[in-house]
């Protein structure tokens, strides 16, 4: 009996995006620029975390049903996952973040 996709033939999915897409959609290792918050609220909110418009970082992990772990300079920020969906992020270019 196979569980769940992990018996023959799981496969881990490679995960690529163009452009942009909402922060809740990005993968670990993933390391992107913010390049747009959703409205005035979750700006205020983003700004608490020191992730203004143009900040670089990357993600760390993602807590299934939770929050992402970010990486921001040398901090680790955990963002809920409605304030990710409203934060429109871009990919960088390799080690650029």
């Amino acid at each position: 009996m196979q569980g769940r996709g992990h018996g023959r033939g799981f496969r881990r999915r490679t995960w690529m995006w163009d452009g942009e897409v909402s922060l809740d959609q990005t993968r670990p290792g993933d390391e992107f620029e913010i390049v747009e918050v959703g409205d005035e609220r979750a700006r205020m909110h983003a700004l608490r975390f020191g992730m203004a418009e143009g900040a670089r970082v990357s993600c760390v992990t993602r807590i299934p049903a939770g929050p992402i772990i970010l990486r921001s300079g040398r901090q680790e920020i955990a963002v809920g996952r409605q304030l990710a969906r409203r934060i429109r992020v871009r990919r960088c270019q390799q080690g650029v973040a």
